[in-house]
């Protein structure tokens, strides 16, 4: 573990849930759900949820037949994905 996180510097946290709408403004509900699942994931490796504050998240939006399914996920100390290029 490196000092500045509890998380596994080599660690990938990552976490899905659907949405049964295309609708984007229907989303937020599956997006916090994926998101409180990947902050149980890192507070078990004894990460504080304050470690994602300024940290970069990738998304990625895969179409079902019903909806959307969201995927989130976060590598702690990994690359700034806005710092320069495309990122992600």
């Amino acid at each position: 573990m490196n000092a500045m996180y509890g998380a596994r510097m080599n660690a990938t946290y990552s976490a899905s849930a659907a949405a049964n709408s295309k609708n984007p403004h229907d989303w937020g509900r599956a997006m916090a759900a994926a998101l409180s699942d990947l902050v149980e994931q890192s507070e078990s490796d004894t990460a504080a949820h304050e470690e994602l504050f300024g940290e970069p998240l990738r998304m990625v939006i895969e179409e079902t037949e019903s909806g959307v399914e969201i995927h989130l996920s976060w590598s702690p100390g990994g690359p700034d994905m806005m710092a320069g290029g495309a990122g992600g």
